[in-house]
């Protein structure tokens, strides 16, 4: 299949990884770290710079140490296809006729590419989904109220915020995190670092 049949991108690490079929090949830590840590969360609408990678990291940090790989990797697929809002994932599902967002099957794609790349199964054990899930909640909680201006109501129910406060950092050293993570948990075992 042709780049043209089978889109693609070049990573900061100047891989190619194609769209429509990724390969666990087409993966790299680098390339996730680095991507997620310039990829700001809530589409850029925090009161200061705050990445995929800073919330990555956090949700790891949250999760039982069995879990921290699913934990740290929840968001991986984005460093490829981007950072969408929840509400434009459900506008998109609204709006296509089989009320499947085509989008959300690109993210499958990459998290089972990712997920092989890593030698985690996919789909997540129940147990590890949920505690990601748990962990991503409280996350939620703790960025509305440390790094979203006036709160919309959101409808849903969250858990209780951690005690500390969030900051924003830059990306350098969050993306440093993000490998320093990767490697505490061993996930760069797959690249042989």
């Amino acid at each position: 299949m042709s780049d043209n049949q089978n889109p693609c991108m070049q990573t900061l690490t100047g891989r190619r990884v194609h769209f429509l079929d990724p390969k666990p090949s087409e993966i790299s830590l680098a390339d996730i770290a680095g991507h997620l840590a310039k990829i700001n969360r809530f589409g850029g609408a925090t009161r200061e710079p705050y990445s995929v990678a800073q919330h990555s990291v956090e949700v790891a940090m949250i999760v039982p140490a069995p879990w921290r790989g699913y934990a740290l990797l929840h968001d991986a697929h984005e460093a490829y296809i981007g950072d969408r809002l929840t509400p434009i994932k459900r506008a998109m599902a609204a709006l296509h006729p089989r009320g499947v967002d085509p989008f959300t099957i690109l993210e499958d794609q990459f998290d089972r590419a990712i997920h092989q790349h890593f030698g985690l199964p996919w789909p997540l054990p129940p147990e590890a989904a949920a505690a990601v899930k748990q962990a991503d909640l409280i996350m939620l909680a703790t960025e509305r109220r440390d790094l979203l201006n006036e709160h919309l109501d959101w409808q849903i129910d969250l858990p209780l915020a951690l005690p500390h406060k969030l900051r924003g950092e830059n990306w350098q050293y969050v993306e440093a995190s993000f490998l320093a993570m990767a490697k505490r948990i061993g996930l760069d075992a797959a690249e042989g670092w």
